[in-house]
């Protein structure tokens, strides 16, 4: 692992140039802040000072809740670096982080920290290598190899399948018996309500789809890489299912803990005395998502094999990226549940592929979409009128104003709009731009489709 000599030398030198600063106070004890109002909330544990493991890190975050500077303890006072010196530590990060060798196996954080970390020894006097190769050796000790596991919430598959540059394989039973067994192992003192914790994270994981994937990085930025491509992957893999034709359906095929599901709780009281409580969660029409041996035969029908290859190709033209980027938006529709929210997430990627310019109409857009969408005159025509009554009565679904027969409306729409996506997934190899691939279908208008 290494940097280019040059521009090594010069994050070094920029480096040198955070020392004056660094800023020293008296080290004091944090300050309680005297509120007015203190509710009284559930204390889950305290931590006595002295089950502290390690140095406290020290940091300030600003009002978006970003880190904005970095602190350490150094004989009786606090050593804090932040405003301007903060900015130059964090741009020679994002310096470092392109060089090749640390993109893909590095995060930026990671290299804020260990920089941070060379200030910290630097100014100790616990240290004289440069910056960058203080930096390089930590980079070396965290990189290993991992194979990423994504849990995907409420989604289960009967066998393994590769998607992209991921794998959907189960979460199983003897993974977590495995873990479990090996932990209890290395620490025998566990109390009881470690047996809480195990049944609480079986019953989270256990038996889950997840999307896999092997990296070498360390692992914050694994996880980066693997989140990221299980987003993408996940919205793809959506567009795949039929369920996107329905407005009142909402698909929690995302990864775990970012699926939005709304819950309740409530209690009632009588004279006082709560006499009653409960809590659940919101449950809509297909809340599971069971792909099975015969569903994934169903997908391949439906395009799975020739999405697998646009994720793949290294290479894509510029209209498979168009088509990628569509169907990334459009997969966000199904996991929505406001009918506006749906609506934006559809009509926004069918603008995106059908209309070269902001000067075009919806007339022009509904003709091109009815001629990917249906065969007949008179199926073309119905196709055609219906994507203009969605664009007329757009406003009511935002205002929220729709009525039952606008509802109908928009999943005739959804159906057609889903088949539309479906179709535009063979197409995206024909054609090497959208304006190309837009003439064809202005071209082949009156002949009954494209060739």
């Amino acid at each position: 692992m290494q940097l280019n000599p040059r521009a090594a030398q010069a994050h070094n030198e920029r480096a040198n140039t955070i020392f004056p600063h660094l800023t020293a106070r008296p080290s004091q004890r944090p300050r309680v802040s005297i509120r007015r109002f203190v509710p009284d909330t559930h204390v889950t544990a305290t931590i006595p000072f002295q089950d502290i493991i390690g140095e406290i890190k020290l940091m300030r975050r600003d009002r978006e809740g970003n880190e904005a500077g970095k602190g350490f303890y150094h004989e009786g006072q606090t050593v804090e670096l932040v405003g301007e010196g903060y900015q130059i530590l964090k741009k020679i990060a994002i310096g470092m982080h392109k060089a090749p060798d640390l993109h893909m196996s590095v995060s930026v954080d990671f290299l804020i920290d260990h920089i941070f970390e060379w200030v910290k020894k630097t100014f100790r006097h616990e240290t004289t290598l440069p910056m960058t190769e203080y930096v390089l050796m930590e980079c070396e000790k965290s990189i290993e190899e991992y194979e990423v596991w994504i849990p995907i919430a409420s989604t289960h598959v009967e066998s393994e399948f590769h998607f992209g540059k991921m794998k959907i394989r189960t979460i199983t039973r003897e993974m977590l018996d495995q873990r479990e067994a090996e932990f209890r192992q290395r620490h025998p003192e566990l109390p009881a309500e470690a047996d809480e914790f195990f049944t609480r994270w079986r019953k989270k994981i256990l038996g889950l789809a997840a999307a896999t994937m092997e990296l070498k990085a360390e692992p914050k930025r694994a996880y980066e890489l693997a989140s990221s491509e299980a987003e993408r992957t996940l919205a793809l893999l959506r567009c795949l299912s039929p369920q996107n034709g329905f407005p009142f359906v909402v698909s929690y095929s995302v990864p775990l803990g970012q699926e939005g599901s709304r819950s309740y709780q409530y209690l009632m009281t009588q004279e006082g005395k709560i006499v009653f409580s409960t809590s659940g969660i919101e449950l809509t029409p297909f809340d599971r998502w069971t792909i099975d041996n015969e569903y994934v035969a169903e997908m391949k029908q439906f395009g799975l094999d020739k999405l697998d290859e646009l994720l793949k190709d290294p290479n894509p033209t510029a209209f498979k990226r168009t088509v990628l980027d569509a169907l990334q938006l459009y997969g966000r529709s199904s996991t929505l549940r406001g009918s506006s929210d749906k609506l934006t997430y559809i009509l926004t990627p069918l603008e995106a592929l059908l209309l070269p310019n902001k000067t075009q109409s919806p007339e022009d857009l509904a003709e091109r979409f009815a001629l990917l969408v249906d065969r007949t005159l008179e199926d073309r025509k119905q196709v055609f009128n219906t994507v203009l009554s969605i664009y007329d009565r757009r406003l009511s679904f935002v205002h929220g104003e729709h009525t039952e027969a606008d509802m109908q409306l928009l999943e005739s729409f959804m159906i057609m709009a889903w088949t539309f996506f479906i179709n535009c997934i063979g197409y995206a190899g024909k054609y090497a731009t959208k304006d190309e691939f837009i003439r064809a279908v202005d071209d082949f208008k009156l002949s009954g489709g494209l060739r």
